[in-house]
């Protein structure tokens, strides 16, 4: 891959990342039974601070682990690893 399509593409995912991540946030906002889990977990993980950036935190660490699968599982295709098989 050149250097400048792999800026592009690194670009393009963070600038994803990021939208992802405020609509995560806002979701936990609305729901309160999602706010209530996330409360939940941040007093067993005992990390101090604040709800919201637990809950900022977590909403990056998922959507991070969401873009890295979606990226590999894309280049596995592109390689042709992933082919449908057909059984003839």
């Amino acid at each position: 891959m050149k250097s400048e399509t792999y800026s592009a593409l690194l670009k393009d995912l963070q600038k994803l990342q990021k939208a992802i991540v405020t609509s995560q946030i806002a979701a936990v906002r609305r729901d309160p039974g999602l706010s209530a889990m996330l409360e939940r977990l941040h007093v067993e993980a005992e990390v101090g601070g604040r709800l919201d950036d637990f809950v900022a935190t977590v909403a990056r660490k998922s959507t991070v682990l969401l873009l890295l699968r979606t990226v590999f599982v894309r280049v596995l295709e592109g390689l042709g690893i992933l082919a449908l098989k057909r059984i003839r």
